[in-house]
């Protein structure tokens, strides 16, 4: 940890952020030559689904600029929080979640306003997890601190979203902590 009081900040990484870009735009045009003919079959425009996705990219990337503006040491402080109110989410989902095509993921208000809180558990996983990792240092490297206790929070994680049922999300939660871990 850096000794100093005022929270650090990193530097932008224009590699990184023109492959995130790159990959972004050749989704977008897979996206396109996917969906060009039922988006003008059902909707009558072509574009329908390539222009939605392109708002939801631009708006991925304004978030992703905003959480590169905040302090390391700030997400290490919400880490905690975060993980809390992911697993909330996904408790309550199960109770008034929204149900489309028997899955029930999504909390909201009609449907324009949704969201499935288990987008919310991929990040709270990965920012708690790097905090307890930095926070264990050198424990992290024994099975009783560095194993079990992540292991304990990927299975609970698991568990609740496979209440819902959400496969995916469930392997994605549990490689990306794995990897953390290791």
């Amino acid at each position: 940890r850096p000794t100093s009081e005022k929270p650090v900040m990193g530097g932008f990484d224009v590699p990184y952020f023109m492959l995130v870009v790159m990959l972004t735009l050749i989704g977008l045009v897979m996206l396109f030559s996917a969906s060009y003919s039922s988006a003008y079959y059902y909707y009558g425009d072509a574009t329908y689904f390539i222009w939605r996705q392109f708002l939801f990219a631009a708006l991925g990337f304004v978030v992703m600029f905003i959480v590169m503006a905040i302090p390391y040491q700030i997400l290490h402080k919400l880490a905690f929080p975060m993980l809390v109110t992911a697993a909330v989410l996904l408790v309550l989902v199960l109770f008034i979640g929204q149900t489309r095509n028997n899955a029930q993921r999504w909390i909201g208000i009609g449907e324009i306003l949704t969201f499935q809180p288990s987008e919310i558990a991929k990040a709270a996983i990965i920012i708690s997890f790097s905090s307890l990792a930095v926070r264990m240092g050198k424990r992290m490297k024994t099975f009783t601190y560095g194993v079990i206790p992540f292991l304990i929070i990927i299975g609970f994680f698991g568990f609740l979203l496979m209440q819902e049922p959400h496969l995916s999300a469930t392997i994605i939660i549990a490689v990306t902590g794995i990897v953390i871990i290791f």
